[in-house]
């Protein structure tokens, strides 16, 4: 058969699917010969590149763009350009606004201004840092992915000892097995990632602007009693005495609607109380009864308590907006005594709507130029392995060993060109011969073929996979969903209107003295970091989360991807392809899946910055001056944030759970992600030598004689045999 080239008659064509062939060959080539030579039926390099010189991966014509673009090696090359722009982007950026704006501390104002402009630009500024976030992050899994990926040494150590692989989904599993280097830089990407996570999004936030007050209860002669406050009172309370004559009177509902927001900009105030004497404090013939500074800006969401911590609480609101409808009857705290209020004298109310500030810690742009500069490493060294693996000459010592399975394709390339021992006579094993128990002998052998089988996607991915992802997510939407039910609660106890127009008009990452956060109330640097940690605690929550759920969605598309070789031809979608391979999808995740999650990743991303968020108070005094040592960070939340990023996780779940509703037919066993079930599938006969390089079918290979004598076992395999034809129900094959 030296020489035997098919006649161009004999040449049947079937449509199938390939990036790496030009469209003038839009179909495979299919051999079939009703009476050819059996080892003229499997297809092979030599006698079709004749057809399709495109095919051969020697042939100048199988080095299109796109196939030059999907090699692992390009791809992490282009990976690492963006981890470097990204990274010198932020190294810009931190010197240029270390030279450009003042620092006090480790704080930089970029604009003092109108509130409103302040809180777009903060809002803009956070969605670019969440895209920069997202670029890098996905660079870093990408890496990570890779890292996690066997070698095809390490996956036949593995099968040796009855263990197994996930192949093309992130794994923890697989660090158990893999080399240590591999482990460590693994870890740290991960660490990087979380360190990332926990700060990049406060390093730009926003300050509000807050007058730190004095008030002061007098009695009732406050108007004519001229006897001198003296030293019962620091110099800007006796100051008071003369001055305060001269604030606006208000009657007692136009002063607690005045002062009943600490972000009013209200000045001093004098309450002139119903009391005859000072005897229950001072007792020294003054009208001063008591005097306190509002300057305690750590806690400002509550410096109002004046205002209604009178001893008779229990018949008051403990709220100063419910305190309104009760002024008439208004009392204030003198020595733990129920004190009436007859009026205020208020200074004038300043506008703060153009003292608001944009700020940026340049520590924590620091900590992110360290962080972005360890995954550069981590990637610059994911990419050195990938290219030295591509320029390692096939053939040499250990090449095929040291091959890097990242995808199934890879898998099933590396399986078909080297059949792995440890599972012959298993080609009717599936993912759940391998699922919550070790591989056992049993598997190997002939077994019936069930025939074809109709499964939900629910079952393509073990049931820890699902309990875990769905349970974390559905656990993390029900703990944001009784936060928010609490804080709105309190926002109601508070007096706040609850309606959806009163929370869009509160915004998204705007400050509010109803939504601060109770936590890391106390004064020091130790509360800003805190409330840094509290604000960003979700979006390393939202990271995992996301971790879980791609790698729930990439098994059930690999399982999809997988059924096709049941029913049709179609080449092998490797990392690294060549000839007629298919080029991979962003690792295993089809574009129509991967596109529209990491835009929903970003929007998230960005709405929980928007949602739950670093907020600075700026303090200053009546007369307008800044006090910096007054001033106080803490964490505050958005109530429409909130709601928009519940929306946004419960559409996730729910479409997750949707496909898992969806079914699937397979005319081949499902294997998912298992290499042993896998391998399993990829013993083809020694003639099918260029199977990984063309479309193959899982078929039946060795036909099941079971009339004979002796009855003759059949086999099944990724083929790429003419006229190759499914299982028989019920018969047996190995």
């Amino acid at each position: 058969m030296a020489g035997y080239r098919p006649s161009q008659a004999t040449v049947k064509l079937y449509h199938y699917s390939s990036g790496n062939v030009s469209t003038s060959c839009t179909s495979g080539l299919l051999l079939t010969w009703s009476s050819s030579p059996p080892e003229t039926r499997f297809a092979s390099i030599s006698l079709l590149r004749s057809w399709i010189p495109a095919i051969d991966p020697k042939n100048q014509k199988s080095h299109t763009i796109a196939s030059l673009f999907s090699r692992r090696h390009i791809a992490l090359g282009l990976q690492l350009g963006l981890t470097v722009v990204v990274l010198a982007i932020n190294i810009f950026t931190t010197v240029w606004a270390t030279v450009r704006y003042d620092i006090k501390g480790d704080t930089g104002t970029v604009f003092q201004g109108n509130c409103s402009k302040a809180n777009q630009l903060n809002s803009g500024f956070h969605f670019a840092i969440n895209l920069l976030s997202t670029a890098v992050l996905g660079a870093s899994n990408f890496c990570m992915q890779i890292l996690a990926s066997p070698t095809r040494g390490e996956v036949d150590h593995a099968h040796s000892r009855k263990k197994w692989f996930n192949i093309g989904t992130p794994s923890l599993k697989n660090l158990r097995m893999i080399s240590r280097m591999r482990v460590i830089m693994y870890v740290v990407l991960s660490l990087s990632s979380a360190t990332l996570h926990l700060f990049w999004n406060s390093a730009i936030f926003e300050s509000f602007p807050f007058i730190s007050y004095t008030s002061v209860f007098v009695t009732g002669d406050y108007l004519t009693n001229s006897n001198p406050w003296g030293d019962a009172a620091d110099a800007h309370t006796r100051a008071l005495q003369i001055k305060g004559r001269g604030f606006e009177q208000l009657n007692r509902t136009s002063c607690i609607q005045r002062y009943m927001d600490p972000l009013s900009g209200a000045g001093d105030i004098v309450v002139v109380t119903k009391l005859l004497d000072n005897s229950l404090t001072y007792n020294d013939s003054t009208s001063l009864v008591k005097s306190f500074r509002i300057w305690d800006t750590s806690n400002w969401d509550r410096l109002q308590t004046w205002m209604y911590d009178s001893p008779d609480y229990p018949h008051r609101p403990y709220s100063v907006r419910k305190l309104l409808p009760y002024a008439g009857n208004w009392s204030v705290n003198v020595a733990d005594q129920a004190i009436p209020v007859d009026y205020c004298l208020g200074q004038q109310v300043q506008d703060l709507s153009n003292r608001c500030g944009l700020h940026f810690n340049t520590t924590i742009m620091i900590i992110v130029c360290v962080m972005n500069f360890v995954k550069v490493l981590g990637v610059a060294y994911t990419w050195i392995q990938s290219l030295r693996a591509h320029r390692r000459v096939p053939g040499a010592y250990n090449s095929t060993e040291r091959e890097v399975l990242v995808t199934i394709g890879d898998s099933m390339q590396s399986f078909l060109n080297r059949n792995d021992m440890h599972t012959q006579r298993m080609c009717l094993v599936s993912q759940f011969d391998f699922e919550g128990r070790r591989w056992h002998s049993g598997l190997t052998g002939s077994q019936p073929w069930p025939g074809p089988r109709s499964i939900r996607k629910f079952k393509l991915a073990s049931r820890r996979v699902w309990i875990t992802t769905i349970s974390a997510c559905t656990g993390m939407l029900l703990i944001v969903l009784a936060l928010l039910g609490r804080g709105i609660v309190q926002q109601k106890g508070e007096g706040v209107e609850m309606s959806v127009s009163t929370f869009w008009k509160a915004g998204l990452g705007r400050p509010n003295p109803m939504t601060v956060m109770q936590v890391f109330i106390y004064r020091g640097p130790g509360q800003f970091w805190g409330a840094v940690i509290l604000a960003n605690s979700w979006q390393l929550e939202i990271s995992i989360l996301y971790l879980l759920y791609n790698t729930l969605l990439t098994r059930l598309c690999i399982a999809v991807e997988w059924s096709h070789y049941g029913s049709e031809r179609k080449p092998l979608r490797v990392s690294c392809p060549k000839g007629m391979q298919r080029s991979t999808y962003f690792l295993s995740l089809p574009f129509r899946y991967s596109i529209p999650l990491s835009a929903c990743l970003l929007l998230l991303h960005w709405l929980v910055s928007q949602s739950v968020f670093l907020a600075r108070s700026a303090a200053f005094l009546p007369s307008g001056e800044p006090i910096d040592s007054d001033s106080s960070s803490r964490a505050c939340y958005s109530t429409m944030g909130i709601i928009f990023s519940l929306a946004t996780g419960m559409v996730l779940v729910v479409a997750l759970v949707g496909i898992g509703f969806q079914r699937t037919t397979f005319l081949l066993p499902p294997v998912s992600t298992c290499s042993a079930a896998i391998s399993a599938a990829c013993h083809q006969p020694e003639r099918d030598r260029d199977a990984a390089l063309l479309p193959v079918k899982w078929a039946v290979v060795v036909p099941s004689g079971e009339g004979s004598q002796p009855p003759v076992v059949g086999h099944c395999s990724l083929t790429t045999l003419a006229n190759a034809e499914g299982p028989i129900k019920g018969r047996s094959y190995e």
